[in-house]
């Protein structure tokens, strides 16, 4: 437990610009899946404030995918069409 615990805490210093630094479906679609997996990592060892916190990245990241920009140009990143 101790090593997931140090592993855990190395993801989240690395910071999101690091957990999906990709904009294409594909290669996003991998990071948010390793990202998930690490949140159920930390939730099953008890570091649910970092557990919650992916998950509320992860959230926030989903969100932005299936959100169009409409009050501007159309998003050219993160965007299904």
């Amino acid at each position: 437990e101790t090593r997931l615990r140090t592993l855990v805490t190395q993801f989240m210093a690395q910071g999101p610009a690091v957990w999906n630094p990709k904009n294409d479906t594909y290669w996003s679609g991998k990071a948010y899946g390793k990202v998930s997996e690490v949140a159920a990592i930390a939730r099953s060892i008890g570091m649910t404030t970092e557990a919650d916190s992916l998950v509320n990245w992860l959230k926030s990241e989903l969100a932005d995918w299936f959100r169009s920009n409409n009050t501007g140009p159309q998003d050219k990143t993160k965007y299904f069409a």
